[in-house]
């Protein structure tokens, strides 16, 4: 399904041997579903070299994975969080960006 240009936005920073990134997606497995067509979701391999990627990581200032940030519709930066997240927070979160 197709998501407004204007949705609130999900990143997360990862990078494929992370377990806490494995414990994160595991939880979004779980949450995400109730916010489809919603919000968008990116996932971004943090140990890409590409150079879009490395622009976003110097952006946003990350330096552990996972990273999440919250972004809201109107593109605007809400919040960033650093490390595994529960789902009860992810989804106050999410609420948040509405």
């Amino acid at each position: 399904s197709a998501i407004a240009a204007n949705a609130p936005t999900r990143i997360k920073f990862s990078a494929p041997l992370c377990m806490d990134c494995q414990k994160l997606d595991k939880t979004l497995d779980v949450v995400m579903p109730k916010y489809q067509g919603k919000i968008n979701l990116q996932k971004i391999d943090a140990t890409s070299q590409m150079a879009e990627v490395q622009e976003m990581i110097k952006k946003y200032n990350v330096r552990v994975v996972p990273t999440t940030i919250f972004i809201d519709s109107k593109g605007n930066f809400e919040k960033k969080i650093e490390g595994d997240i529960p789902a009860t927070n992810l989804e106050k979160e999410i609420k948040a960006l509405f």
